[in-house]
Parts: C-alpha cells; structure tokens; sequence
C-alpha cells in the first residue's frame, strides 16, 4: 500500500499557535467603520402561537437603526434537511429561543436594551420533547403539513438485514440515545455583513458551509 502524506501522520495545526496565545481574529472581533450591532430577540417558549408584536418603542429609541420582524423579511423558508425554517418566525415559535424579531444599533448596549422594548403577545401551546411521543398521534405538531413530526426521511438498503438476525447467535434489542453532537468552536455564534456602494455583500462568517450562506442571503 502506498505510503500517504498527510493522512495517519501527526501535524501541527497551521494556526495552532496563534489561537493559543490569542492572536486569532474572531469574527466578534472585528469592526468596521459606522458599523451597527445586531441583536436577536427570541421566544421564551417551546411552542406558541404569534399574536402580536409591537416594535414602536424600540424604534423610536435613540441608536436603534432598524427594527425588523417576519413582515420585513423574504419569507423564504430554507433548512439543512428540508425547507422548513424562515429567518424569523412567522406566526409561531416552534422551539425554545426561536427567532423572533431583530435590531440593529449603534452599540451591543443600546440593542440589547431595545429588545426589552418589543412587545409580544403569545399564546402558549402544547408542546413535546421525547421524539417518539412527538410521532404518536396525536401530538402536537411543529409544522402542521408534516404529518407525525417527521421532517425528513431517507432509507438505507443494505446485505439481507433479516438473514443476518436469523443466522445470529444472539440478537439483542435496546433503544439508545444521545445528545446533538457539535464541535465546540472557540468563538460565539456570529456574522458581519459589509455592504458597498455598488450592493455587493461581504460576509464574514465562522461556517462549514460557505455556500448555505450564499444561498440564505440572497
């Protein structure tokens, strides 16, 4: 077998040594001239309806640039496994920390101070967080055109999986469970977004997939 020249052998991160003594650039630490800070506000629910929401006293604070809602935005849903999300929530939140409204300022302060400004009226909802409760009839549903909560489903066919039961020597069934697996970035979710007189956009996002955030930003 050929010898490789990089996989099976142990090498030293190209930027290790810069993160270990802090000289790494975050996207939280970069600023640009006249730039706004945004921030997010999102549901204390797990499951609720809309009713309203009321931006006027966060638009009319001194800083705030922008207040922006579900009515401002595209409204085209997108998802990593089906299309089933909107930048902000429409008419419900379905999840705790769902997206709700956005505002942009002068500074981190003034933002997150106008988030205390906006005003939502919900209407709480039933709501289940075991997955095999939430397939049950029944249940409540997160989107209401997906049947029995399931949002995406692929099959995999593989060898003769009933031949290889009967012809085992022992067969053990359990049911298991585990956590959402995630990578533990050094840096806080972020972006920064630069716009030119010409409406070209520069995004600096910490991602593994550039080219989702070329497809959400159109």
């Amino acid at each position: 077998m050929k010898e490789l020249d990089v996989v099976g052998k142990s090498y030293t991160q190209v930027d290790a040594i810069d993160k270990a003594r802090g000289r790494t650039k975050f996207v939280s630490d970069l600023v640009l001239p006249n730039m706004l800070y945004g921030r997010i506000l999102r549901s204390p629910f797990a499951h609720a309806r809309i009713l309203n929401i009321d931006t006027s006293r966060a638009e009319r604070m001194l800083g705030v640039k922008a207040v922006v809602t579900y009515a401002d935005t595209p409204g085209v849903p997108f998802g990593p496994r089906s299309e089933d999300w909107t930048i902000l929530a429409k008419d419900k939140a379905r999840f705790c920390g769902d997206e709700v409204a956005a505002v942009a300022a002068i500074d981190q302060d003034t933002a997150e101070e106008a988030l205390d400004l906006i005003q939502v009226d919900y209407e709480e909802l039933p709501f289940v967080v075991d997955p095999i409760e939430a397939m049950r009839p029944g249940a409540p549903l997160v989107h209401e055109d997906r049947p029995s909560n399931i949002a995406f489903e692929y099959a995999v066919k593989v060898g003769d999986v009933d031949a290889a039961l009967q012809s085992s020597y022992y067969v053990y069934e359990e049911k298991f469970f585990t956590n959402q697996v995630y990578q533990a970035y050094l840096e806080p979710m972020g972006a920064l977004v630069d716009v030119d007189s010409s409406g070209r956009f520069t995004f600096w996002v910490g991602t593994q997939i550039p080219s989702m955030m070329r497809l959400t930003s159109r």
